[in-house]
């Protein structure tokens, strides 16, 4: 999209959330590369012949090219494929472009950081893959989901998503520099409606105030988030079933542990 555009008198309230989103875009993976679809149903105003291109790119620094899905009259359904960003770093931007032969166009409508669509579910967690340094590291961000973040190649997001037992193990590591997250830097994230969730969630399991000041040592912070990670591990997720009942135990094997199942629902 070569063209030279003014920003002038836009409309940036389309949305990308709640019910009934203006812009929602399905991601998956195929073959090693990234798809995406997007289902655009615009209900501001604008000309129903302006343009719809949506661009995208990956906090690591990729920026694709803007791709033209339509008009606001005909949205184009159609499904691109992205060789240059994994399906766990790709963001979106979305702009409505006037449809004239002027030179320099104006743009009527934006959306940024539009994420992957996700349905509905308990999950406290998401899992990626990235190219970093560690094994795996956590991503805490303000109003999204924290993610577990394994290093490309290894195989990890692929076997926790076959072993629950595995997985729990993962997860309760990552909680726990969650939750101190969440209370070390409490300013950061005091409009965090995830850690609005992850407050209600622990609060309920412990029976105990989410703390709201770092207090260090066993009679502070850490004694609470200690309960709070105990709780969590023998908290029934299904009538009967815990974390730690899925867990194998001393009596198997050291080769069959890698492929022992217990199931559960996802957490």
């Amino acid at each position: 999209m070569k063209t030279i555009f003014n920003f002038t008198d836009r409309e940036d309230k389309i949305s990308k959330s709640g019910i009934n989103p203006e812009i929602l875009i399905r991601v998956t993976e195929q073959d090693t590369n990234t798809v995406y679809t997007p289902e655009i149903n615009i209900k501001k105003k604008f000309p129903p012949e302006s343009k719809i291109y949506i661009q995208p790119y990956s906090i690591e620094g990729y920026v694709g090219d803007p791709v033209d899905f339509g008009t606001i009259q005909e949205p184009e359904i159609k499904s691109e494929v992205n060789s240059d960003v994994s399906p766990d770093q790709i963001k979106f931007r979305l702009k409505i472009i006037e449809n004239t032969e002027n030179s320099i166009k104006k743009v009527l409508g934006t959306c940024y950081d539009i994420k992957p669509w996700q349905p509905a579910n308990a999950s406290l967690l998401d899992v990626g893959e990235s190219k970093i340094d560690s094994i795996f590291q956590i991503e805490v961000v303000e109003n999204e989901k924290p993610r577990i973040i394994f290093k490309t190649g290894l195989g990890f997001k692929t076997d926790i998503s076959r072993s629950n037992w595995l997985k729990g193990i993962f997860f309760t590591a990552a909680l726990r520099e969650i939750l101190l997250k969440y209370i070390i830097e409490e300013d950061q994230f005091s409009e965090c409606k995830i850690k609005k969730k992850f407050v209600d969630h622990f609060e309920s399991l412990t029976g105990e105030d989410f703390p709201k000041n770092y207090e260090p040592g066993t009679e502070g912070t850490s004694k609470w988030i200690n309960s709070a990670i105990a709780e969590f591990s023998t908290n029934h997720v299904k009538k009967g079933i815990s974390l730690i009942s899925i867990m194998p135990d001393s009596e198997i094997e050291l080769k069959d542990k890698a492929l022992f199942t217990r199931s559960a629902r996802e957490w």
